[in-house]
């Protein structure tokens, strides 16, 4: 990942997670969710917000292997899940097959087909959690 866009990123998370927060969360919530993971190791909190889409009482969610946070979720585990201003205990599991990252890519954004998801997908982790 380029470092400028990495900047970008560190910038636009804490407004993210302060919007999903508030009242006006609508205005980002129909494509963003605030995820918090616990770690394993450290017990820290992370508060994640991230890209979804949904199926049912599934969420598919697509991220970059180059974070450490989704590595709490390799096997499983349990997260909180921010959806539409409600919040929702759920399960999570992280894979970081090619095939699944391309799949979820194709879902989360519905424009990438074929090869370009797939070339999207490199060196991302798919990420399904299920809401109870």
């Amino acid at each position: 990942m380029p470092r400028w866009l990495r900047q970008l990123i560190k910038l636009q998370n804490p407004m993210m997670r302060w919007l999903l927060r508030s009242r006006w969360h609508g205005a980002v919530s129909k494509h963003y969710v605030l995820l918090s993971v616990t770690g394993r190791k450290s017990g820290k909190v992370y508060h994640v917000p991230v890209q979804y889409a949904q199926a049912g009482n599934t969420l598919l969610i697509l991220t970059s292997a180059e974070y450490v946070w989704w590595r709490n979720l390799q096997g499983g585990a349990p997260v909180q899940v921010l959806l539409r201003g409600r919040q929702y205990n759920a399960q999570a599991e992280a894979s970081r097959q090619a095939d699944a990252a391309a799949q979820v890519a194709r879902q989360v954004y519905p424009k990438l087909t074929g090869e370009r998801a797939a070339q999207f997908a490199a060196n991302k982790v798919a990420l399904r959690v299920t809401l109870q």
